[in-house]
């Protein structure tokens, strides 16, 4: 995953518990400053998208879906909006 073309990233507790160095990349940031314990992922979401997150977050806590493929804007560090393709599932024991 270190060498993905890709952003790849792990959310736990509403913030990056890990971010491969081109997913920091693509937000602008270093990977020590995306994964901070104080770094929120609501940070990086676009105000007028975060109930498109939301929304997926809730299903996906509500054991409604399992896996996930939705778009929103997202704010970089920089302040540039940039187009953010999620797909995932959500892991578990």
């Amino acid at each position: 995953m270190e060498q993905s073309l890709v952003g790849v990233y792990v959310l736990q507790d509403g913030r990056f518990a890990y971010a491969n160095p081109r997913m920091a990349e693509i937000y602008g940031y270093t990977v020590e400053e995306f994964t901070a314990p104080t770094f929120t992922t609501r940070e990086t979401i676009f105000e007028e998208d975060w109930p498109i997150v939301e929304e997926q977050i809730r299903r996906r806590m509500k054991g409604e879906i399992h896996s996930a493929h939705y778009a929103f804007r997202a704010r970089r560090k920089d302040g540039f909006l940039i187009n953010v393709e999620v797909m995932g599932s959500q892991g578990g024991v």
